[in-house]
């Protein structure tokens, strides 16, 4: 199952120990439910406004190993629901605003990837050329870097 967020606002003014924020969330698709965090360090607040496939899916996450880095480095599988519903959600989250930043670079620059150049420790680094993408900048990418080019971050958004 898939849980993901939509309609997500942030009140970086409110966010003090934690990301003030509220979103609608979605599983597999369907609308489940809203979340919202108050920004002071307290967990995250759901209310399941389809209760079947929120508990559903809380049923499903119980039985998923949710891997969560500590501090230190180690990595831990959480297991009280919980903590797994805000990793989850904390997950989603970044999906989202990693998803939104990249939107907004690819307004007013061509963003792309080069094969020999991808960094596993920083999967969200891109080449930036500060142009506007079109089919004359796509063509010169293939034409400059052939098999080499990777992915171009602009076409996820056309």
């Amino acid at each position: 199952m898939e849980l993901t967020l939509k309609n997500v606002k942030v009140n970086d003014q409110m966010s003090d120990e934690t990301i003030c924020f509220s979103a609608s969330i979605y599983i597999d698709g369907g609308r489940a439910g809203t979340v919202h965090n108050r920004g002071c360090g307290g967990s995250h607040e759901i209310d399941w406004t389809d209760r079947s496939l929120g508990k559903g899916y809380e049923a499903w996450l119980k039985g998923q190993p949710v891997p969560f880095e500590t501090y230190d480095g180690k990595i831990e599988l959480l297991d009280n629901l919980h903590d797994k519903l805000e990793v989850t959600i904390n997950e989603a989250l970044d999906v989202f605003e990693q998803t939104a930043w990249l939107k907004r670079q690819c307004k007013t620059k061509t963003l792309f990837k080069l094969k020999d150049k991808e960094d596993p420790d920083n999967p969200d680094q891109w080449w930036v050329i500060p142009a506007s993408f079109n089919k004359l900048a796509k063509m010169r990418l293939r034409q400059m870097y052939g098999d080499n080019l990777g992915e171009i971050a602009n076409e996820r958004f056309v």
